[in-house]
């Protein structure tokens, strides 16, 4: 199964709608966002028919965006939240000194994290640890990633 791991979109649309035509092609069905969503991008993204994990970051307000993703297909977690697709088990937070705190309960597979707008793979405790880079494009290379869960390899989609 495909995954897209997408983060710190600070509501830039045009990047945003980018990276959903892409998502939407590969018949991508779970969509992880890494925090910095916003509220433009929350509303785009309760379009789609795709299911979103997102999790707040330092932008967000978890209170505001909790009652508009309510009864949709974005779940929303405020620091971290968690699954298991294809035995393999997956957090997401924001914030990468979060990802690496959550690696030492080494509970997970792996963790994708946001927030330093900066790609990057690490892997502690025997968990990789992803940051997709940014849809905003603070760093001038925005990007998300996909995962794939059947061979455990991803690849960074330049936007």
């Amino acid at each position: 199964m495909l995954i897209a791991v997408i983060s710190d979109t600070h509501d830039n649309i045009f990047r945003l709608q980018k990276a959903v035509v892409e998502i939407n092609n590969r018949n991508i069905n779970i969509v992880f966002h890494c925090g910095d969503i916003g509220l433009e991008t929350i509303k785009i993204l309760k379009k789609e028919k795709f299911i979103v994990y997102a999790v707040c970051g330092n932008s967000d307000d978890y209170n505001v965006l909790k009652d508009i993703v309510e009864n949709s297909n974005i779940k929303l977690f405020e620091d971290a939240g968690e699954c298991t697709i294809d035995n393999i088990n997956i957090a997401i937070t924001h914030y990468p000194d979060f990802a690496r705190l959550l690696a030492s309960s080494k509970k997970y597979n792996i963790i994708f994290y946001g927030h330093t707008h900066k790609r990057k793979v690490e892997e502690i405790y025997n968990t990789q640890l992803i940051n997709p880079g940014d849809i905003e494009g603070r760093n001038r290379y925005p990007s998300f990633l996909i995962y794939n869960t059947a061979n455990k390899g991803f690849e960074f989609i330049n936007i």
